[in-house]
């Protein structure tokens, strides 16, 4: 769903829920206080929503999408410049919808996927190691809302460029490296079901009744700048544990 219609749809829901209560004469307060619930049980539906077990990795549809798709073609030519060939590019019928370019890097063991949501443009560069872990570097706003299991490693820089997000990348891989992680290309032909098993993964967590509350708990502290600082430092602070 288009960022535009679904704010347009809880817009529209809010001001006819505001509407019927105040035609029962209920006092400001008294709405204010039905809004809390109303307001949860439209977060709780949406990550519902976008985490469905039958979501897939689409085509862009063919119209519609010119602008964003141009914004990602000229990030491409950026990344080209730093060792990256697109592999892929897929569509995610979300809440807001998604569309995305996937790259390998030529040299080292980097998968990159360029997300444009809208509202919200980031990338994520991820390396796999044949421990089973992961190592996933983001310059999104939000990544910290969502905690990561143990094997999940991550870092966040909000605003980075895609050099200085390559450049921190590679610092924390060659910091694992040196405690023994050794680093695994991920196949091209098996990248779409490792996204969606990393999708999926999250969504387990998306997708509790309790989601909502732990989401904007989350937001509202410093959990949420957990991840906003280098692996090395993380792994001083003791807030991640390696093998």
């Amino acid at each position: 769903m288009k960022h535009h219609v679904s704010t347009i749809l809880s817009v529209a829901f809010g001001v006819f829920f505001y509407i019927a209560l105040a035609y029962f004469g209920l006092s400001f307060w008294w709405i204010f206080l039905a809004f809390l619930p109303l307001g949860y049980i439209q977060l709780y539906a949406t990550n519902r929503y976008n985490f469905r077990s039958t979501v897939q990795l689409e085509p862009i549809p063919e119209s519609g999408y010119e602008k964003r798709i141009a914004g990602l073609d000229a990030n491409q030519n950026a990344l080209a410049g730093l060792g990256f060939t697109k592999i892929d590019e897929f569509y995610l019928r979300v809440s807001p919808d998604t569309v995305a370019y996937s790259y390998r890097h030529e040299q080292y063991p980097i998968t990159l996927v360029d997300y444009d949501m809208q509202a919200a443009k980031f990338c994520d560069m991820v390396t796999q190691f044949d421990n089973g872990y992961t190592l996933t570097t983001t310059n999104g706003q939000n990544a910290g809302v969502v905690p990561l299991p143990e094997n999940r490693l991550g870092q966040q820089f909000p605003r980075a460029g895609f050099a200085d997000l390559l450049h921190a990348h590679l610092d924390a891989g060659q910091f694992l490296h040196e405690r023994g992680f050794q680093p695994s290309r991920l196949q091209s032909e098996i990248y779409r079901q490792s996204f969606l098993e990393h999708f999926h993964e999250a969504g387990n967590y998306m997708k509790s009744p309790l989601s909502p509350i732990k989401l904007l708990y989350r937001m509202a502290t410093n959990e949420k700048k957990r991840y906003a600082r280098p692996i090395r430092q993380q792994h001083l602070a003791n807030t991640i544990r390696l093998p």
